[in-house]
């Protein structure tokens, strides 16, 4: 799984590194297989899409859409690796979350005063020598949705993050220990690349949890969805 909230300047950013990694594929068919991997027949879907929310939503990449759409247009055996290092650039204009070094505490803060101006869960990944820590706090967003993650609801959605936990930690070698809250918490002692497919699920649950109206969220054997099937995750 990997996740993009879905904004101009990260369009802009994936497209682009898209041609650098993919310089036999046309731009116009990056572009198309983008668009189908995040769910829309075509780019201008795509863009329609994007301009009428009214604050940019995460999006789920579907790699399978992503791999037929590209084999429709000539290029069969097109590999999806290089997406999703670019969806999780350092440099990506709007991250989901971010890598943060487990005592860079400028960059904590700095992340957190983000995450609050831009209304989301302050979630980070660091690493030490072996394992990885992945931590989330929804004191960044801006409280209109807070009963979503401490209200009634808010057991099923920890047991849910917790199951997923469960499934993509459990071939890890680290004592993985799981503590805290859908509102806040921290997983210790998880592989780096665990600590980052957690990390997308647990960005896209919080964030449709936060909101003051949102779907029921239910998250699959691949991830976070909402009922409905609405904004593709």
């Amino acid at each position: 799984m990997a996740v993009l909230r879905l904004t101009s300047a990260n369009l802009s950013f994936v497209k682009r590194l898209l041609r650098a990694a993919f310089p036999n594929v046309k731009s116009a068919h990056l572009t198309e297989g983008l668009a189908a991997a995040f769910g829309e027949n075509t780019h201008a879907a795509l863009l329609a899409r994007m301009s009428s929310q009214a604050q940019a939503e995460p999006v789920q990449l579907d790699w399978n859409l992503w791999r037929r759409r590209l084999a429709e247009l000539g290029y069969p055996s097109i590999s999806d690796e290089p997406l999703v290092s670019i969806m999780r650039h350092d440099e990506i204009p709007d991250p989901c979350w971010r890598v943060i070094g487990k005592r860079d505490l400028p960059a904590i803060n700095a992340w957190f005063y983000r995450c609050r101006r831009d209304d989301i869960p302050d979630i980070y990944v660091s690493i030490a020598r072996k394992y990885a820590r992945l931590e989330w706090d929804c004191i960044s967003t801006n409280g209109n949705g807070d009963n979503g993650v401490t209200g009634k609801g808010s057991n099923e959605l920890v047991e849910a993050m917790f199951a997923s936990f469960q499934r993509l930690a459990k071939h890890d070698n680290g004592k993985s220990i799981f503590d805290g809250s859908a509102f806040v918490g921290s997983i210790e002692g998880l592989a780096p690349s665990t600590a980052f497919a957690l990390a997308d699920i647990f960005f896209v649950t919080l964030f449709h949890a936060t909101r003051p109206v949102s779907p029921r969220l239910v998250i699959r054997a691949d991830g976070p969805s909402s009922g409905s099937g609405a904004n593709g995750v």
